[in-house]
């Protein structure tokens, strides 16, 4: 698959960004992936066969990239201030469900986040985070279960 850069770019630039963010809770660390990600995209672009694969990619090396920022030493020892950040979900209603999202373990977070606001089925994530479906199945229902929980404590 021949692939324009700028295009992905326009197609892909807001999920790969939100993807970054919804892991790392942080603006800048979220711009640094997104561009590690599209770098790796073009040294990686013979790979790519098709419109499908590009978006698993692209997925699949946002959370990579992002796993891999979370466990470097800096963000280990030191906690970053996080005021001034920009909000991934600008809705104010949502924002009390955006923070248990991001309090869920990434597994949970990454389900979560590719089935509800990216859309894909189970069978797809399953492909994309080459787990068996079964535990997509049941890392989505832990999360639904966590996320009720969390959210229906502060209305009693």
């Amino acid at each position: 698959m021949k692939i324009n850069p700028q295009q992905v770019v326009e197609s892909y630039a807001d999920m790969v960004y939100r993807i970054a963010l919804t892991h790392t809770g942080c603006k800048e660390d979220a711009e640094d992936i997104f561009q590690e990600v599209f770098i790796s995209l073009l040294k990686n672009s013979a790979r790519i066969e098709d419109e499908k694969h590009l978006k698993f990619f692209l997925i699949r090396t946002t959370i990579n990239k992002a796993k891999n920022r979370s466990v470097c030493f800096w963000k280990r020892k030191v906690i970053l201030k996080e005021d001034g950040q920009e909000d991934a979900f600008p809705l104010k209603e949502l924002e009390e469900l955006r923070q248990e999202i991001k309090a869920l373990s990434p597994k949970l977070r990454d389900v979560v986040y590719l089935h509800y606001y990216e859309g894909y089925s189970l069978e797809e994530i399953s492909q994309i985070l080459k787990i068996k479906e079964g535990t997509i199945k049941s890392r989505l229902f832990n999360a639904r279960k966590i996320l009720k929980l969390k959210l229906t404590e502060g209305e009693s």
